[in-house]
Formats: structure tokens, C-alpha cells, sequence
């Protein structure tokens, strides 16, 4: 099984639309200011280091901070044979490894990760057999939670925890088609999709205890961030103007504020998919779309980050090649710029970032992932800024 839908989207962004480019619209679209690697400010990022236990090599897919003793990042590791489920636990103190609770796995990984609370995560991954692995932690340890009925032996798709222990899962059933599902403490129950949405939810994040805002990949090949609360569904197409936005991460900010990240699909060819695009973040204010193209060395924008406001502060992005320092977007409020991270990395040379904010504050964790061949194995890292 390969890694999660979102991490496929992300890395392989130019060769996933495969429709025309659409007509412009009226959607406003601004360059951002490109800040030179050489010259931009390393940002206060520093680079941490990973438990003696890790088996490389190994590769991380996600990161989720519930506080600042208490955060998770997943993967892979011992990639050199048919790999094994990773769990990396932040306790305020270092980075340790977790156990995965059962018998050791032949083979398998761990592709997503999601907390809402302290000492409450969950986490959703594959096994060598390719059945869905679903972890809850309970603040003790990780408990494997059997998948709703109908996703037995299915294709899961993203999964998103909520306030109180609470989960959202989606995926697809041969028989019923897409399915959310939404787990209230003991058992998992169905949310209606409508027709328009029944695409594939790349990425969830939890509204409150019964809401959730979904990012959708639907069948006609465009990208629609939607939101469920109070039983109803509400949604918004992306900008259009000069191509197509393809979303990769977003950044609910509220009812009628939501940020996303991903690229600007220029131009497109029936076989071959995107043939020319370029970095995109875009912000929706409730009534428009406002889409920024970023230029220099980045193919997309990963994944977006608050700070302590809810406003965004900072974003990973995919890099155009590998010689490059690790890179990110920061948000000063107003715009945003390119910044090169410490190169202090141990020989990391990175393709990927993605970034995950440390609630209520300016802290910002982040992994860094460097490009994966046949014969040559993904290096990961990760690294944390204070905010100070």
C-alpha cells in the first residue's frame, strides 16, 4: 500500500490533474515575493534528533501537536526490508518510539496522525497484508480500534480526531461508495455524504464535537473544501483564475475563513497530467477566493500551520529538487516569504516539509522528508521552532 492519499497528492503534485485547465474567473491572484534561500533567515528552526531505536531507514509521512509535552509523528521505518509501523511520541522532553500494540508487523506504515486534546490522539495506517490499521491512544497506550462494518477490508482514506476522545474516518466501500464515519467513544456511526462531495476526502479536520471540514477531491477533478455542522453541508469550489488549484492542505480558520495549500495547475495534457504549474496558498473570506502564486524553488505548498491567534504563521512546501536547504512559507500577517531552515540537518537534503502547530501558541513542530528512489532511501527528519 502506498503512503496516504494526502502524502501521494502532495508528492506527486505535477502529475495528478488530469482534466484541461479551467477558465479564469474572478478570483484575485497576487505573486508573493520570493525570498532568496541564500539570504532569508533560518526562522529559528533547529533539528531534532530522532530515538536510537528508529530502524533505517526511515520515513515520516505526519506530525500532530496536542500541546507542548505532547506530540506524535508516524512513518515507517526499516524500509530496507518490507517495513514496519512507526510512532514517535514528543513528551515534552525528547522524542521516543512507541510500541505498536499487538504482535510485531511484518510489514506496514502509518500514514496520518491527528490529536485535538492532550493525551488523546489517533492514528491511520496499512498493514503488509493491506488492512487498515486504526490507533487510538488513550493517554496509557495505543489500542487498535476494528474499522466501521462497512470499511472492512476497504480503502480508508484520512482520518481527523475530535474534542472528547471523538473521531472522524472516511473511506470507500465497494458497496456503499465514500463514507464518513464518525466515532462518539464506542462505536463509529455514518454521516451522509451528498453527491456533489463523494470524491475523496484527502484531509479531515474536527469542527467541535459533531462538526468537521473536509478537504475533497472530487470525480470531476476539482478541489472542494466543504464543512459538515448541524447536520447540514456547506462547501466551496477553489479559485480558478489562469488554471486549476490543487489543494494539498488547508487551514480552517473559521465559518467563513479558511486558508489552503497546494499548487497552480497551469496547463494540462489528457496522458501526462499537469505540465506546468507553480505554488499556490489561497485564503477565502467568505465570499471570494484571494490566491497567491509563489515563485522560486517550490513546486507546492504542503500544509498549512496557525499560530496563537488561529491565523496562519507558517507552511511546509515540496521543493522543485534536492540541493536545496529545507524550506518553508512564514506568514508575518500581511505576506508571505520563503525561508531557508537551519542546514544543520545531518546531510538531510529535502524534497518535502510539513508543518503542525503547537495549540495556543507560536511553536511550530515540522518533518522533512528527502527524495526516495529505488536505490536510494528516504532520509527524515524533524524539526521544531519556538516561536521566540
Amino acid at each position: 500500500m502506498s503512503p496516504s492519499v494526502r502524502h501521494a497528492v502532495i508528492a506527486a503534485a505535477l502529475a495528478l490533474a488530469l482534466i484541461s485547465v479551467l477558465p479564469a474567473a474572478a478570483a484575485a491572484r497576487q505573486p508573493a515575493a520570493p525570498v532568496p534561500p541564500g539570504s532569508a533567515a533560518t526562522g529559528g528552526w533547529i533539528t531534532m534528533s530522532l530515538p536510537s531505536s528508529v530502524v533505517q531507514p526511515a520515513v515520516l509521512s505526519d506530525i500532530a501537536a496536542a500541546s507542548p509535552d505532547d506530540a506524535w509523528a508516524v512513518g515507517t521505518e526499516a524500509l530496507s526490508g518490507a517495513g514496519r509501523p512507526l510512532l514517535l511520541h514528543w513528551n515534552g522532553r525528547r522524542w521516543i518510539k512507541d510500541p505498536i500494540p499487538g504482535r510485531q508487523f511484518a510489514g506496514g506504515q502509518v500514514d496520518l496522525v491527528s490529536t485535538a486534546a492532550p493525551r488523546a490522539a489517533w492514528a491511520l495506517g496499512y498493514l503488509a497484508s493491506a488492512a487498515a490499521l486504526i490507533l487510538r491512544w488513550d493517554g496509557r497506550g495505543w489500542v487498535r480500534v476494528r474499522p466501521p462494518r462497512d470499511l472492512e477490508n476497504q480503502v480508508i482514506y484520512s482520518i481527523a480526531a475530535g474534542p472528547g476522545g471523538s473521531a472522524w474516518l472516511y473511506g470507500y466501500s465497494g458497496l456503499k461508495g465514500s463514507l464518513l464515519e464518525h466515532w462518539t467513544g464506542r462505536s463509529w456511526h455514518e454521516i451522509k455524504v451528498p453527491p456533489k462531495l463523494g470524491g475523496t476526502f484527502t484531509n479531515m479536520i474536527a469542527a467541535g464535537p459533531r462538526g468537521v471540514w473536509v478537504n475533497d477531491y472530487a470525480d470531476t477533478g476539482v478541489y472542494v473544501v466543504a464543512r459538515y455542522a448541524a447536520g447540514k453541508w456547506t462547501s466551496t469550489r477553489p479559485p480558478s483564475a489562469g488554471g486549476l488549484s490543487v489543494f494539498a492542505g488547508f487551514l480552517p480558520v473559521a465559518a467563513h475563513s479558511v486558508w489552503t495549500a497546494g499548487y497552480l495547475c497551469t496547463a494540462a495534457q489528457p496522458e501526462e497530467g499537469c505540465t506546468s504549474s507553480r505554488a499556490e496558498i489561497a485564503h477565502w473570506n467568505g465570499s471570494a477566493w484571494r490566491a497567491m502564486t509563489h515563485l522560486g524553488p517550490i513546486a507546492g505548498t504542503t500544509s498549512i500551520s496557525p499560530g496563537p491567534t488561529g491565523r496562519p504563521l507558517w507552511a511546509g512546501v515540496l521543493a522543485t529538487g534536492t540541493s536545496e536547504p529545507l524550506l518553508y512559507e512564514h506568514f508575518n500577517g500581511t505576506a508571505w516569504s520563503l525561508v531557508a531552515a537551519s542546514p544543520r540537518t545531518g546531510g538531510i537534503v529535502s524534497t518535502m516539509t510539513l508543518v503542525a502547530a503547537v495549540p495556543g501558541s507560536s511553536a511550530t513542530w515540522a518533518i522533512a522528508e528527502s527524495e526516495t528512489t529505488a536505490t536510494v532511501p528516504g532520509v527524515a527528519a524533524i524539526q521544531y521552532n519556538s516561536g521566540r
